[in-house]
């Protein structure tokens, strides 16, 4: 509210071209930014040495403030006019304050006063009783005696007031009885006569008259109420006119002082407030005093108008009148002069609202004002801060390409983690079936042995199929190679490869397995995601073209705008440097968000040895899991994955072509065995005879060709079974050839943990190695949890069989006798 007085001495602020006459001459007023300034650190610090100053400053203000006569106000121009009431109002505002402040010191010390005790005489006793009470209870007590005494005055007063009024009327019956005789007895006959003949029309005219005073005095009175209301509303809203006009100055002043875009915007909101608020009560004072230039003066006009109306003449005999034609022209005429003195008031009025109507829309305009200049503000903010819708928008493409990249990377590092799932899987996988399928022959081979055949749901009936489509070794090869060349990607984006060089990458080419069909290559293509990612050639050549293109769009916007010059011999404003150097710091530095993705690298390369085996003894990933079960279980690595499931496929082909060989012979065989089934049975001793001769020679002829024709199918079965079994092998030692190349050049050209660099709090701790004493115990430990296992899974089985079948009876002996065997050849190796 004081800062009117911040103009300067020569008031060119105002527009005034001479001094202003209100200031002492030795005091000098700030200028209005260097107020503002004080107020801020006033405001931000109540209690130190900023508010201490603006007292000091505001008390040598007032003390050098000059009130000038009204003669002199009103030769000033119209804004020094509305400085000098706003510093008026300021001095007063400011005066009533520490008059304030004084009464409350002296109430608080006469309080303080009343409080302490009495003296004391030599043996410690009071000298006096206290006698005088405190200021809040001796207004406590008058207080309540008021508030009794009222209550007890309006209660009696009520009852009074009603015996008074029974009492007056009763009086005034009596009387007028009392006087209407003493008159009817006393008065004579001539004073009779005179009253009813000639009184009648002089107490008429006498009615007359005092009738149109009496009208003229309501009206008037009303009118002189009227207007003092007028004159006290407008004073109040041009007040507030000023008030809100200096509100939005201090504000004004503020905005060159703010750091940052929301304490720009948090003062534009308070503007829009301010002016949206007191655009309202514009609009609601402007209705309220239109009230009293349209319906007050209507309803005294209408007062006038009812007087006439009411007012019948002698000409009208229905309504029997008492006023003369002169009578009746000289009331218009009074009326027309009292509603011609209403008028006059009421123009003065119109005057004074249209006048208070454009001092309103000249404050309403300092709120476009605060807008330019919060414009121009935040123009230099953005300017400054590289902030803003415009200027601010290299920073957010920056920000958008940063995230973006991030994005990339966290993909990239997602799709690794989903291929080292799937390679888990397949291992986890190809173990059980080859294990489930080594089972089944264990358990077959041992029914077989004692002549029984498989039932239906007997042990190792179902399980996983070692045969399906695409194979899983296909599966394994192309999900090594892409992890190979995903982490090779990755690991040169993250320079976190010292020697690229070292990992023969582009060298060992590794192409799909051979010998498959249309359709497991179309499965293979399903079965493998093809992920390809979006990264810069390496992190910090991404962040260097961030920076590079953040820094050619912010000088190119300056220049289009014409803000270059903003810039000086800088490339970008220095918050933008600023949150440029903050960024690569966050990204590039120790424990940034590059060695984070280090370290995630580090443990996916981590897990991929283990899933490949590398180490003498493989870790074990699902430790956790294989403890809640109670059984160690052994991760097979991707290599022996590939090896194991071609061996499985190939002895799993040979054991198919063998069965499909033997039913075939078998079924033949059943036929040769029915047609000597048939020549026994047509072997009788009636044979013997010599008449049966020829029977019996041709009877012979029959078998001895049947024997030979098995003999000779014998002989031909032996010899393909051998030969497809000797193809069987050839592929079989081509298929193994060629796996354990494409593995050999796959586990070759991995990136592996010690092809990796170093992060910050990494130590050289050279592991102890184990004795080759350890590492064999270590392995019988293992291969006899193995066994235990095995024979677990045997004897649950039999029981869900039923407990007694000769056929789960001898799977549980043939997964036992397959558990010994695994012991004894550990054993052996040991």
């Amino acid at each position: 509210g004081e800062g009117a007085d911040g103009e300067g001495d020569d008031g060119s602020a105002a527009g005034l071209p001479f001094k202003t006459p209100w200031w002492a001459d030795d005091f000098s007023p700030l200028d209005g930014k260097a107020l503002g300034l004080l107020e801020s650190r006033a405001l931000a610090d109540p209690r130190g040495a900023s508010k201490l100053e603006l007292e000091a400053y505001l008390d040598r203000r007032d003390a050098g403030f000059k009130a000038l006569e009204e003669a002199a106000v009103s030769e000033l121009e119209p804004a020094a006019q509305e400085e000098y009431h706003g510093l008026v109002s300021a001095v007063a505002r400011r005066a009533e304050e520490k008059r304030e402040q004084a009464r409350a010191a002296r109430e608080a010390a006469r309080a303080a006063l009343y409080l302490q005790p009495p003296p004391l005489d030599p043996d410690g006793a009071a000298t006096a009783l206290r006698v005088m009470l405190p200021a809040p209870t001796m207004r406590a007590m008058v207080a309540a005696l008021r508030d009794f005494l009222i209550r007890h005055a309006e209660g009696q007063g009520l009852e009074r007031e009603e015996w008074a009024k029974e009492l007056c009327e009763e009086r005034a019956s009596d009387f007028t009885e009392e006087l209407e005789e003493r008159l009817r007895l006393h008065w004579p006959r001539k004073g009779r006569v005179e009253v009813k003949i000639r009184q009648v029309r002089e107490g008429q005219l006498i009615a007359h008259r005092q009738r149109a005073q009496r009208h003229g005095r309501v009206v008037r009175e009303k009118n002189a109420n009227h207007h003092a209301g007028f004159e006290k509303n407008i004073t109040k809203y041009a007040h507030r006119c000023s008030f809100y006009a200096s509100e939005l100055k201090a504000l004004e002043r503020t905005l060159p002082a703010q750091e940052s875009l929301a304490a720009l915007q948090g003062l534009e909101g308070k503007c829009r407030k301010r002016v949206e608020l007191f655009g309202e009560e514009c609009r609601s004072a402007l209705l309220d005093l239109g009230r009293a230039t349209t319906e007050e003066p209507a309803q005294l006009v209408a007062l006038s108008a009812n007087l006439l109306k009411n007012t019948y003449k002698f000409s009208d005999s229905a309504s029997n009148g008492d006023y003369s034609d002169f009578e009746f022209e000289e009331l218009r005429l009074q009326l027309e002069n009292l509603n011609a003195e209403v008028a006059t008031s009421v123009a003065a009025r119109v005057k004074q609202v249209e006048a208070l109507a454009e001092r309103q829309a000249s404050a309403l305009a300092g709120g476009a004002k605060f807008l330019q200049a919060f414009e121009a503000a935040l123009q230099e903010l953005s300017l400054r801060e590289a902030i803003g819708m415009k200027y601010g928008a290299p920073r957010r493409n920056a920000q958008e390409r940063l995230r973006t990249e991030q994005t990339c990377d966290a993909n990239s590092a997602d799709a690794v983690d989903g291929l080292l799932d799937q390679l888990e899987q397949l291992c986890a996988e190809i173990k059980l079936a080859t294990e489930f399928a080594a089972a089944k022959r264990a358990a077959d081979k041992e029914l077989a042995a004692r002549g029984l055949k498989r039932g239906k749901g007997a042990a190792g009936g179902d399980g996983p199929q070692l045969v399906v489509s695409p194979p899983r070794s296909a599966v394994v090869r192309e999900v090594l190679k892409a992890l190979r060349s995903l982490l090779f990607q990755r690991s040169q984006y993250l320079e976190f490869l010292p020697r690229p060089d070292l990992v023969l990458h582009a060298t060992r080419p590794v192409n799909p397995e051979p010998g498959l069909s249309r359709l497991d290559e179309k499965a293979l293509r399903k079965a493998v995601s093809a992920f390809v990612p979006t990264l810069a050639p390496t992190m910090r050549v991404a962040l260097d073209a961030m920076e590079e293109r953040c820094r050619a769009e912010t000088r190119q916007l300056y220049e289009d705008e014409g803000k270059l010059r903003a810039l000086g011999d800088k490339d970008v404003p220095d918050a933008l440097r600023d949150w440029l150097t903050k960024s690569r710091k966050a990204i590039l530095e120790d424990d940034g968000y590059r060695d984070k993705s280090r370290r995630r690298l580090r443990n996916q390369v981590e897990r991929l040895e283990q899933l490949v085996a590398k180490a003498p003894k493989v870790p074990n990933p699902r430790a956790e899991r294989a403890e809640q079960v109670g059984a160690q279980i052994q991760v097979l690595g991707a290599g022996a994955a590939l090896i194991e499931e071609s061996c499985a496929r190939a002895l799993s082909a040979a054991s198919t072509q063998l069965d499909a060989r033997e039913r075939s012979f078998q079924t033949r065989l059943g036929i040769w065995a029915r047609a000597k089934a048939k020549h026994e049975s047509a072997l009788r001793p009636q044979m013997g005879r010599p008449d049966a001769r020829g029977d019996l020679e041709k009877l012979s002829l029959t078998e001895a060709d049947r024997s030979a024709e098995v003999l000779s199918a014998v002989a031909s079965v032996k010899l393909d079974v051998v030969a497809g079994q000797v193809e069987l092998a050839k592929s079989f030692v081509s298929m193994v050839d060629e796996q354990t190349r494409a593995a050999l050049a796959l586990l070759d050209t991995l990136v592996l943990e010690d092809d990796l660099g170093y992060l910050p709090g990494d130590e050289l701790i050279e592991k102890k190695r184990k004795s080759l004493k350890r590492l064999k115990k270590l392995q019988r430990s293992k291969d006899e949890r193995k066994a235990a296992t095995l024979r677990a899974k045997a004897a649950a089985a039999a029981e869900e069989e039923g407990g007694g079948t000769q056929a789960g009876a001898a799977a549980a002996t043939a997964a036992a006798a397959t558990a010994a065997a695994a012991t004894g050849q550990a054993s052996s190796c040991g």
